[in-house]
Parts: C-alpha cells; structure tokens; sequence
C-alpha cells in the first residue's frame, strides 16, 4: 500500500464524499473511486458503507484511519 492511496482514504473519510475529497486533493472523482476499489479489493474488506450519496467507513475503516493517521504523521515527521 502506498502514501497516496492513505491519503486518498483519510480525505474520503473525513469529507464523507468522493466529490469533495476529490476537490480538496486537486484529483478526479473517478480516480479516487478506482483507488478505494483497490484498496478494498487488496485488503479484502469494505472500507466504507454506501448510503445514498454519503459515505460512512466501516468498521475496518475506522480501524485502518486510525493506523493511515500515524502512518501519515510519522511520514510527514
């Protein structure tokens, strides 16, 4: 797994939509969408739960932002 695709997640996560995730990283919705489909796929896991047109993470995804969090700020550090 990769920086960037924790990146992808965590602004996922915290905006609760591909759309605004997609603005806040300067990114195409469409690709963001592609990277969780392979994040999910590689960790075999649902990493949200899609209600309409808001996301929710899942219980794996809880777990995963709190270690994508760390992984990031000790990146940064």
């Amino acid at each position: 797994m990769e920086f960037s695709q924790l990146r992808i997640f965590q602004a996922v996560a915290e905006e609760g939509s591909i759309t605004r995730a997609a603005e806040r990283l300067h990114r195409v919705p469409s690709n963001l969408s592609t990277r969780l489909k392979q994040m999910e796929e590689q960790l075999g896991v649902d990493l949200f739960v899609r209600e309409r047109q808001r996301l929710q993470l899942s219980p794996a995804g809880k777990v995963l932002l709190d270690y994508s969090t760390r992984l990031l700020a000790l990146a940064h550090e």
